[in-house]
């Protein structure tokens, strides 16, 4: 169409490639009973509601925003020029893209969680906040001019569980889960970063890099690569975790580090204060503070 598309009833809607030079809506005045589109969409902006299933293909708005809002969302990469917002019908919904790019806006969960939310591509906005009540399973997560908030805290402590590849904030980054949490690398460019398994889980991060402090918080062990903080670097602040492993060199203007049982690390420099490790064992490299 050369302007807009609406589609509703009550009913299925099934349709092929979709081209609407204005809005495409699905079930805005009464939601279908599923949607099912064969074929690529693309419209300025996208709304498509549906009660149950909604399968697609690629979804483009290309100048407006978009939401999408099924009990079951499949659907391969989906971009929006503007905000990228998506929901299930209830807490045990699912959600499944290819990819989510939004280009101007923020890519977030809006309304009620699912239970899963699974993204095999990047997923990239101004701004990112990905909620599950039990699993997120990500691959790259980027905010290019905001933050990066994940959680999965919804389900009972142990359950929930964060995976992702490599997560960049050009703010702040902060994850949290009521299970593991696992990463490639967390960049937090001028903010912070802050994990924290709310259940005792294993965080496994790898490489850090912040522009302010780093907090990372679990009754359960710690593993991270290199690690650079241009404020504090504290670990196990809240309750000591189980142990704490770093693989590469640790630099931050403070470390403290609480531990029940073992901390191993390479070598740790405290730029701008001390260096503090209370621990069951200790295996260091070389160690250097300004104010130890």
């Amino acid at each position: 169409a050369g302007t807009t598309i609406a589609l509703d009833t009550t009913g299925a809607v099934t349709a092929g490639g979709t081209t609407a030079g204005g809005a495409l809506t699905i079930g805005s005045t009464v939601q279908p009973a599923s949607v099912l589109l064969t074929g690529d969409a693309s419209a300025a902006s996208v709304d498509i509601r549906a009660a149950a299933g909604l399968t697609a293909q690629d979804i483009t708005a290309t100048s407006g925003g978009m939401f999408l809002l099924g009990e079951t969302i499949v659907a391969d990469d989906v971009r929006a020029a503007q905000d990228l917002l998506f929901a299930t019908q209830s807490n045990a919904g699912t959600a499944t893209f290819g990819s989510l790019t939004s280009t101007n806006g923020i890519v977030a969960v809006s309304g009620l969680i699912p239970s899963t939310v699974t993204v095999t591509g990047p997923t990239s906005g101004t701004s990112v906040f990905l909620y599950a009540i039990n699993e997120l399973a990500l691959g790259n997560v980027t905010a290019t001019n905001g933050n990066v908030y994940l959680d999965s805290t919804f389900s009972s402590p142990g359950t929930g569980k964060i995976t992702a590849g490599n997560v960049s904030a050009a703010g702040n980054a902060r994850i949290v889960s009521s299970g593991d949490i696992t990463t490639t690398a967390i960049t937090a460019s001028t903010g912070a970063i802050d994990v924290d398994s709310t259940g005792g889980g294993t965080l496994d991060l790898g490489t850090l890099n912040a522009g302010t402090t780093i907090a990372l918080d679990t009754t359960g062990a710690v593993t991270a690569g290199g690690t650079t903080a241009g404020g504090a670097l504290t670990v196990g602040a809240v309750a000591p975790v189980a142990s704490a492993t770093f693989t590469g060199n640790v630099g931050a203007a403070s470390v403290d580090i609480d531990a029940v049982g073992a901390v191993n690390t390479l070598a740790i420099t405290a730029t701008a204060g001390m260096i503090d490790i209370d621990a069951g064992s200790v295996a260091a490299g070389a160690l250097k503070a300004t104010g130890d």
